[in-house]
């Protein structure tokens, strides 16, 4: 039963994709599908070649991108953190990052994707420090309920700071943020999906580079401290890395909830906690619940796509449920 699901978790982001590119108002079937990807077919479906690759994939390989930042990140925090709950939504550095991509608007500082993305991180770490600090005591064991109740009283905090930020920007300004507090994939331009992959990318890589310390600060920190790991560095190293990558998937995405808590509950289940096979694992699993969320909202919605955050929540929120009522209460 497990091997014909991982079988199916591993093949979901071939499917997934595959799917994504062909349905919609106008489908495309898989021969045309397979013509136009593999170059044979641009002369006789310049139609269908112009909407495959000026629009289809661009948004596909921009959901896989976001949602595989978020998953990674989501393992990343609650491996630190050693709580089943942690994820870049429910710790409110989703919020900040919004916050600071529209505090930068209000500003009225654009241009540039990295000056966007610069903004998104600065935010995210200052909901993440909020969090974190509010948490920590000297001499005393970092509490989880608490930081699950800082976490969600930054992400209010940061969520009103933003709308009513977002009260004095001009109507263009203003139209155009409002998918970021929703969560939306909108067409982006091809330089601005590569500049999102060439930074974030390298930080999911950082992440997976520190795997075995990630596994020994799973196990607790008064452990990693007796064989000798500097817990501090390896906390600020991993929480910096997963709030950069969920910044840059909120910088092009909005804030997306659930996917970081989802996946790598998925993983887990499937391929066990060792994060050498969590990360890239979640990576795939987070990217393929994201291109499934957004190809249910073309689909369900053709005119007018549904908010992602809500329809992620309608499969993030069960499972979210679950956690708490089987172990959030046993680390209080």
């Amino acid at each position: 039963m497990r091997k014909g699901l991982r079988f199916l978790v591993l093949c979901s982001p071939l499917l997934l994709t595959s799917l994504s590119l062909m349905l919609g108002e106008r489908l495309t079937g898989p021969a045309v599908l397979f013509r136009i990807l593999t170059g044979t077919s641009v002369a006789t479906d310049r139609t269908a070649f112009s909407l495959l690759m000026n629009i289809r994939l661009p948004i596909t390989l921009q959901a896989v991108l976001c949602g595989g930042l978020l998953a990674v990140s989501g393992a990343a925090m609650q491996a630190v953190l050693r709580n089943p709950l942690a994820e870049p939504y429910v710790l409110g550095v989703s919020s900040g990052s919004a916050f600071g991509i529209v505090g930068m608007s209000l500003l009225g500082i654009s241009g540039a994707s990295w000056v966007q993305f610069s903004a998104a991180f600065v935010g995210g770490v200052l909901a993440a420090g909020l969090v974190l600090g509010g948490a920590l005591k000297r001499r005393q064991p970092l509490s989880m309920v608490k930081l699950i109740l800082l976490g969600v009283a930054v992400n209010a905090f940061f969520s009103a700071l933003t709308m009513l930020m977002q009260s004095f920007l001009d109507p263009y300004t203003f139209t155009a943020s409002i998918g970021l507090l929703m969560g939306e994939i909108s067409l982006q331009g091809s330089a601005e999906i590569a500049v999102a992959a060439l930074i974030g990318l390298p930080a999911v890589f950082l992440i997976w580079m520190r795997a075995p310390e990630l596994d020994i600060l799973s196990q607790g920190h008064e452990h990693a401290l007796t064989i000798g790991l500097a817990v501090d560095r390896e906390m600020i190293r991993a929480l910096l890395g997963a709030t950069f990558s969920a910044s840059v998937s909120v910088a092009i995405c909005g804030i997306i909830g659930f996917v970081g808590l989802a996946a790598p509950h998925v993983v887990r289940a499937l391929w066990g906690a060792g994060h050498r096979k969590l990360f890239p694992y979640s990576f795939l699993v987070g990217g393929s619940f994201l291109v499934c969320a957004h190809l249910l909202s073309r689909l369900l919605s053709p005119d007018n796509s549904l908010p992602l955050t809500a329809v992620t929540a309608l499969a993030g929120a069960p499972l979210f449920f679950w956690i708490i009522r089987n172990s959030g209460g046993r680390n209080g």
